[in-house]
């Protein structure tokens, strides 16, 4: 762990890079336990460069927190990594501790209205530049981690085991925001899901399927103004045109009116290629992963798989995407499926970026 002290007074602005774990931790409470002496009543940590934090980091920000907070000064988190901040989101902490700098600004949002689609909404731009890649699983199958910052979907199982998933153990599974959701292919399955968490170094196991990583590049506030919604295909199709890219991945929280899929369960016959067996459902919230393209030009391609939850309303406009997911779980789980292009939405929000595609 590398602290540097930016400047001096009130307020002290530290930046720190590496691990903040037991065997530093100790470092940084000096650190500040030193400004603070010197009269500093305002603390500002840059962690935009720590790659790992224990619980022992966190105990020395809340430890902190709580003093400055006596003497009416404070200790805010100007800048997180990935990690950090996914940490932070999970343990309940973020909106308490994080009080991130403003970014440039960014272009404004687009309002779009398609008639012919019966589709309204606005994309907005989040990162320029930002970038999607996508891997598929190779043969044989691959484990993966699963932080909120990638997705993945396929058929597999959650890798609760040290051996390697077989064809056997596999169902349905898609992971975003954190979370990893699979249908077992027993019979009289209930859906089960798996929260990442850093201390455990969660991970999935794919036999099939497509892991990605990167950052998203617009946020999607959508809605259907027709009876029955915008079919995913026809959304698919606007965001590629929308966007002039030839491949997008995304990850959209929405409310559907009717849901056509497939569950992936085994070959009893032993193969490694999952079965699908149709199945449809009536409104329900989604958290969908996946990505859509084009293929020659003409014809749109892609693969979407979706966790259904009992409908509820779901929250309009710019959110965390952590957020947004975690207040799914508020609802009980009923499937997961392969989406087929039939399914309807009514409104959603997304999360998208032009994505790279690698085997």
């Amino acid at each position: 762990m590398d602290i540097h002290q930016d400047s001096i007074g009130d307020p002290a602005h530290f930046t720190m890079s590496g691990r903040l774990d037991a065997l530093t931790a100790g470092a940084l409470r000096e650190h500040l336990a030193a400004a603070m002496e010197t009269g500093a009543r305002h603390l500002e940590l840059d962690l935009a460069a720590v790659d790992f934090m224990s619980s022992a980091g966190i105990r020395v920000l809340l430890q902190f927190h709580v003093l400055l907070g006596r003497i009416k000064g404070s200790l805010v988190v100007v800048a997180a990594s990935p990690f950090v901040r996914e940490l932070l989101e999970i343990a309940g902490l973020y909106d308490l501790l994080v009080r991130e700098e403003m970014a440039p600004p960014t272009p404004a949002a687009v309002a779009f209205q398609v008639p012919e689609m019966r589709l309204i909404g606005s994309l907005n731009p989040l990162e320029p530049g930002a970038r999607l890649r996508m891997t598929q699983v190779p043969q044989g199958g691959g484990r993966y981690p699963f932080p909120a910052t990638s997705f993945s979907l396929g058929f597999g199982t959650l890798g609760l085991s040290e051996h390697p998933a077989v064809a056997t153990d596999c169902g349905t599974l898609v992971a975003a925001g954190g979370y990893a959701i699979y249908a077992c292919p027993a019979a009289g399955y209930i859906p089960d899901y798996m929260i990442h968490a850093p201390e455990f170094v969660s991970r999935l196991d794919l036999l099939q399927g497509w892991h990605c990583t990167g950052d998203f590049a617009f946020f999607l506030d959508f809605a259907g103004t027709g009876r029955e919604g915008v079919g995913l295909d026809a959304l698919g199709r606007y965001l590629l045109d929308a966007t002039e890219e030839d491949a997008l991945g995304l990850i959209l929280v929405g409310e559907a009116g009717t849901v056509a899929g497939e569950r992936l369960r085994p070959d009893p016959a032993g193969g490694n290629t999952p079965l699908a067996e149709p199945r449809s459902l009536g409104e329900s919230a989604l958290l969908v992963a996946g990505w859509v393209g084009r293929k020659g030009g003409a014809g749109q391609v892609g693969a979407c798989h979706a966790a259904a939850f009992q409908p509820a309303p779901l929250r309009k406009g710019p959110q965390r995407l952590t957020d947004a997911v975690t207040a799914l779980f508020n609802q009980p789980l009923v499937e997961v499926l392969r989406l087929l292009p039939a399914t309807r939405l009514k409104r959603g929000v997304a999360w998208l970026a032009p994505l790279d595609q690698d085997g």
